[in-house]
């Protein structure tokens, strides 16, 4: 972060301290990365929805990923790439990496993002 700002290391532990400490931002459990927390994420218009999508659907990616034992996410358009807003990537080990909530990738180089585009129409797909 603090080379893509230009601000000095330092200063940026001190702001992200400064975030954890107002419980503005949380540390993603096993990983390097933040998120906000669920009081900033309140402020966003319509992240509610999202929340209660990913409430819902928790216990069936869950079961899924229990089944197949393959990681199995909850993601969303945002441009040209696919968030993630939930993935069971830690409860298996045929994966290389934890994905975790709000982590991006390019919408035509992920599973999530043909699946998109496949059931999207065409206008819209091109």
């Amino acid at each position: 972060m603090a080379r893509e700002v230009g601000i000095p290391y330092p200063s940026v532990c001190r702001i992200v301290q400064t975030l954890v400490d107002e419980a503005l931002i949380e540390r993603v459990p096993n990983s390097k990365r933040y998120r906000p927390t669920a009081m900033v994420r309140a402020l966003s218009s319509g992240y509610q929805a999202e929340d209660e999508l990913v409430s819902f659907a928790r216990a069936h990616i869950v079961w899924i990923c229990d089944d197949i034992v393959w990681p199995v996410s909850i993601a969303k358009r945002v441009g040209q790439w696919m968030m993630l807003l939930d993935s069971t990537h830690h409860m298996t080990s045929l994966t290389f990496s934890n994905y975790s909530a709000g982590y991006t990738l390019p919408l035509t180089e992920c599973a999530s993002g043909k699946v998109y585009l496949a059931y999207t129409e065409t206008e819209q797909r091109k």
